[in-house]
């Protein structure tokens, strides 16, 4: 009966480890990529500035401020849901157990994001690697030449949203087990 214990306590020692290292992670991403939201909005600004107060058109930086909010975006949501920042609709869940919701989002990661995250790999694989292949540019002269790297941001979205699933479906179980003062969400 000890050795179970010892066994048991030692899985979820090593799950919780797992789930911190990995929110962690997201969690650092997240932190670099916030300073997309600044850098769009003064690189926005200094294109309206430019346009309209000189007469100047600059289409890289009007391209720039377009990647960044859509970096923001595909970059943010792992650590949006890391924070649980993401859109929910609480109508079932929010007058339920601790369990009867770890339960629920176990149900919701394995039957809505996981699939939605295949769905978008799937898709995305082929469409970044002809970008990739052809070394894409932006149609526009004078615009940004890396289109290929935005494109493949969209893996990077699947990675950084997978890796938070694994960690719900860690942080669920342990809940469902009976182990949640060692699950707590970050800060």
């Amino acid at each position: 009966m000890g050795r179970q214990t010892s066994d048991r306590h030692a899985g979820v020692c090593i799950a919780v480890a797992v789930l911190r290292w990995l929110e962690g992670f997201n969690i650092k991403i997240g932190n670099v990529v916030c300073w997309l939201a600044l850098g769009c909005a003064l690189f926005c600004f200094l294109v309206v500035i430019l346009r309209y107060a000189f007469g100047i058109g600059v289409i890289w930086m009007q391209e720039l401020y377009v990647w960044q909010h859509a970096l923001l975006f595909i970059l943010g949501s792992g650590p949006a849901l890391t924070h649980d920042k993401h859109i929910r609709v609480d109508l079932i869940t929010e007058s339920r157990s601790d369990k009867t919701r770890a339960a629920l989002e176990l149900l919701g990661i394995c039957f809505l994001l996981f699939p939605f995250i295949a769905f978008i790999a799937l898709t995305a694989w082929p469409f970044v690697l002809t970008s990739w292949a052809t070394g894409e540019t932006t149609g526009q002269s004078g615009g940004l030449s890396g289109v290929y790297l935005l494109k493949g941001s969209l893996l990077i979205f699947v990675l950084l949203l997978g890796l938070q699933g694994i960690v719900g479906l860690i942080r669920n179980t342990l809940v469902l087990s009976g182990h949640s003062n060692s699950t707590a969400r970050p800060t």
